[in-house]
């Protein structure tokens, strides 16, 4: 069984990381959609929830508002439709 990312949803790296207050999310998606990002501390606690709309078949950015969040690692979980990518960020105040 080959383990295949798909195509319809790509997430770059967030940047800057570490980051403080603000987070840039890249992404580039075929259909337009609902993104919702999930951030959860290190205990696996969810801490904040965020919900955009996108446009199809574009290279897209979410600026991410963490500043009310305590300094550390912190799991993101993007979701659209039925794909759902994870990246780890460092949150330094």
């Amino acid at each position: 069984m080959v383990n295949e990312i798909p195509d319809d949803f790509e997430v770059g790296s967030p940047y800057p990381n570490p980051f403080n207050s603000l987070v840039n999310i890249p992404f580039k998606t075929k259909v337009g959609s609902e993104i919702t990002i999930d951030a959860y501390d290190i205990l696996g606690n969810l801490v904040k929830t965020q919900t955009y709309y996108t446009k199809s078949n574009d290279y897209q950015n979410i600026s991410w508002d963490g500043s009310e969040l305590s300094t550390g690692l912190y799991f993101f979980k993007i979701k659209n439709l039925n794909n759902t990518q994870t990246r780890k960020i460092l949150f330094l105040k």
